[in-house]
Parts: structure tokens; sequence; C-alpha cells
């Protein structure tokens, strides 16, 4: 299967360079990846491949990128290991969260096990992501440098 990705400037009209194929079907939300002042979209696929896009309809260097089951929710960019650069964060159905530096490389003790995305907030000095496993169980993880 193949899935093709159009992005429609402010007018209604798609961009020149799009749209872009991608391998398996896209059967969640498109997710956005904002970094350097340029976006970029997050799109997870049936085929366990996500993709990053840049706003040229260019794959970014090392993407796709795999994981061990089809993604079909949301993706999400958040930094979680402090670096100033957001991560992308992918929950796939067999229950592994993955996060992916833009370069396409897994962070370090990832993926995770998780029943649903993380939310993610701050208060103020500190960075938190909450997880829910499929146990039910919510765990409470302060981010730091440490991932």
């Amino acid at each position: 299967w193949a899935g093709i990705v159009h992005v429609l400037d402010n007018h209604g009209d798609e961009r020149m360079t799009f749209p872009v194929t991608v391998t398996g079907l896209v059967e969640a939300e498109i997710g956005l990846y904002t970094t350097d002042n340029k976006t970029s979209i997050i799109v997870p696929t049936t085929s366990k491949l996500l993709y990053l896009i840049d706003e040229d309809g260019n794959f970014a260097p090392n993407w796709p990128v795999r994981a061990y089951g089809a993604i079909k929710t949301k993706p999400a960019s958040y930094d979680i290991n402090g670096d100033i650069t957001p991560e992308i964060i992918a929950l796939a159905e067999d229950g592994r969260l993955y996060a992916f530096t833009r370069e396409g490389k897994l962070v370090r003790q990832w993926p995770i096990i998780a029943s649903a995305m993380p939310t993610f907030y701050s208060d103020g000095d500190q960075r938190y992501m909450l997880v829910v496993d499929w146990n039910q169980k919510l765990t409470m993880w302060q981010l730091s440098e440490t991932f």
C-alpha cells in the first residue's frame, strides 16, 4: 500500500513539491515538527515507518525510521533530553513509545512501553513526562539530560 501526502497553501492550492508518496497507509493525524524556524511534518504509517518531510516535500536525512508496529496515533515533538532540539515521539500499536532525534537516531533508553501517547508539561524550571503503561500504571518522569 502507498499513502499520498498532500500539503495545501493558505489559498487551498497544493504546494508545488507535493504530493509525496509514502509506504503504507496514513491512518493517523500528521504531526508538526518545528526547529530552526522551519516546519516539517511527521507522517505515521501502517507500514511501521515514520516519515519526516520538510516544507519542500523532501524526506529528512536518515528518514523514514522504522518501528516494530504500525503507527496509528498522531506523533508529537518535544525536547525530552534537554538539548534544545525537539525529539520526535511516536507510539506504535505494539505498545512501544519511540523517541527519535532530528537525525533519525533512536534516543538512548528508548523505546519504552506505553498504552497511550505521553503528556508533557513544565512547571517553569523542571520538565516532566507522564506515561500510562499497559497495566494502567501512571509514571511521571522528570526530563533531563539522562535520556
